[in-house]
């Protein structure tokens, strides 16, 4: 999962690792699986998140993306559910 906190024009990496399936489908359709993207902006929810990206306009389930480059766990939460590692 990418960095909640992203800005605007961070590169993420479409892995299409997990989600729904009915939302990997959809998201392998109209993304190229290790292709870059650009994050336009990131919707948090209660239960989920979801990344809109520059490129389609289209929002997409944050799980399938990953960070590209040094990316270190900084949210509690994610602390507590993942642990302290490094991703990138």
């Amino acid at each position: 999962m990418i960095d909640l906190n992203s800005d605007t024009g961070t590169v993420i990496k479409f892995t299409a690792n997990a989600g729904y399936p009915s939302e990997e489908k959809a998201a392998r359709e109209e993304l190229v699986v290790g292709g870059l993207y650009t994050v336009a902006y990131i919707r948090v929810d209660k239960w989920s998140s979801g990344v809109r990206l520059l490129e389609t306009g289209k929002y997409y389930n944050t799980v399938m993306f990953t960070n590209e480059g040094p990316y270190e766990v900084t949210d509690r939460w994610e602390k507590e559910f993942y642990g302290t590692y490094n991703r990138g």
